[in-house]
């Protein structure tokens, strides 16, 4: 009895630890792309250089401050036989300068690094999208390789079955042997396409492991979408509606703040050509006198205000501002560029995500047909009706149609996730 018993709570205790232990390696499509949000180095960097851009800011800010510094001098210097000037002189001083104009220079580069802080952020938010992209393509790249595996599994089985009841047939002389033979030829290629098939998975599943993290990748299973989901409502709304959220997208935005960066620069190139003015003090903690056994006391402060004129400094500053004005010009550039290229990403995962709406749609009624025609050939091989090849080629028909089904609706989900990310968008 008490045998009985142990052997009941061990069942009990391994159903539950087997049981649990499946339930944690169920992985969807949103726990995937937040696993590799956290484990890609590419966002951290990205926002290392938000944190740069940050420091550049307040870079940038400091240079509108004044500036506090403390000096402290010795110089000697030579003197006439009979001068009363001072050979050795020296002082104890701290200075202030504040920056009054510099052709508005400081706010340009403000503003600047303001923008360029800006764009960053945006590149972010395309790199995490563009994250999202690749996830669900290995996602449903790796579902799509399972469900042929299963396809193929399934037409080994049927053709063994096959080899099994020609090889009894061909004993009594109701079958050729080249029937026999063709169906053994169909195994083997059918058992090379698994192999090729399992090594294209373990490539998949390499990559997603890559990507998320995921150490037991070979071990986790995805969630599968229904069979029954619609794919209309993505295509219920017109291609122009999902055109009007390009300049939603981060790279859009991104490369439209470049602009506006671009042009800041060629004013902060322009700002060397004006004069610069600022305000100097001096305020002396400790000042020798100039001359000997003077019995006036050296000043404790002096302010000052000075003024810089640019006449010439060799073109540079007119090479400065044609170079930022060429940079403007590029951006610009990149800008309809860019925008020409979302349009067509957003138009291509549109009319995949139609046609192959209307490919599955087809495709099932052709499974229907396969499968009774398949059903048919079986029962006019027995009564000696269909040759063997017949059954074969009816099999394969149904088994191929079936294929193109799984392939076709994950390509779908893959058009979907790439409609999605075009459009600036993902669920």
């Amino acid at each position: 009895m008490k045998k009985i018993t142990s052997i009941f709570y061990l069942s009990l205790f391994l159903f539950n630890y087997y049981s649990s232990a499946s339930a944690s390696t169920i992985l969807s499509l949103q726990e995937a792309y937040k696993l590799a949000l956290e484990k890609t180095e590419t966002i951290s960097i990205q926002e290392s250089k938000l944190s740069q851009l940050n420091e550049k800011i307040n870079q940038a800010r400091g240079a509108i401050y004044p500036k506090f510094n403390f000096h402290a001098g010795f110089n000697k210097q030579d003197v006439a036989d009979n001068s009363t000037t001072k050979s050795d002189q020296t002082y104890l001083k701290l200075n202030a300068t504040q920056p009054i104009f510099h052709g508005l220079k400081e706010f340009y580069n403000l503003n600047i690094n303001k923008l360029d802080y800006k764009s960053q952020q945006e590149q972010t938010g395309q790199t995490k999208i563009n994250l999202y992209l690749q996830v669900s393509q290995l996602y449903y790249s790796i579902l799509s390789t399972k469900s042929d595996l299963q396809n193929l599994n399934e037409q080994l089985e049927l053709t063994s079955l096959r080899i099994k009841e020609l090889k009894e047939r061909t004993k009594v002389g109701r079958t050729r042997k080249a029937d026999f033979l063709t169906a053994e030829s169909q195994k083997a290629i059918v058992a090379s396409q698994i192999d090729s098939t399992n090594w294209q998975m373990t490539i998949y599943k390499e990559n997603f492991a890559y990507i998320t993290g995921i150490s037991d990748v070979f071990n986790i299973e995805l969630v599968n979408p229904p069979n029954t989901i619609s794919y209309d409502y993505y295509i219920s709304k017109s291609v122009n509606e999902y055109l009007k959220d390009i300049d939603e997208r981060f790279d859009v935005k991104s490369i439209k703040t470049q602009i506006e960066s671009s042009k800041e620069n060629i004013s902060n190139a322009k700002s060397n050509r004006y004069p610069s003015i600022d305000l100097n003090g001096n305020y002396y903690l400790q000042r020798s006198a100039t001359t000997i056994n003077s019995t006036i006391k050296p000043s404790k402060w002096d302010v000052g205000i000075t003024l810089t004129m640019p006449l010439f400094d060799g073109m540079v500053t007119t090479a400065q501002v044609a170079e930022a004005t060429s940079k403007y010009s590029e951006k610009r550039l990149q800008y309809s560029q860019l925008k020409r290229q979302a349009e067509q990403e957003i138009k291509i995962a549109y009319d995949k995500i139609k046609s192959g709406s209307s490919q599955l749609r087809a495709i099932q009624e052709a499974i229907k047909a396969a499968d009774k025609a398949y059903k048919e050939q079986l029962k006019d091989y027995r009564n000696g009706l269909a040759s063997n090849l017949d059954v074969l080629q009816s099999q394969n028909t149904l088994l191929d149609a079936k294929k193109n089904y799984d392939r076709t609706r994950y390509q779908i989900l893959i058009s979907i996730s790439e409609l999605q990310v075009a459009s600036g968008k993902i669920r």
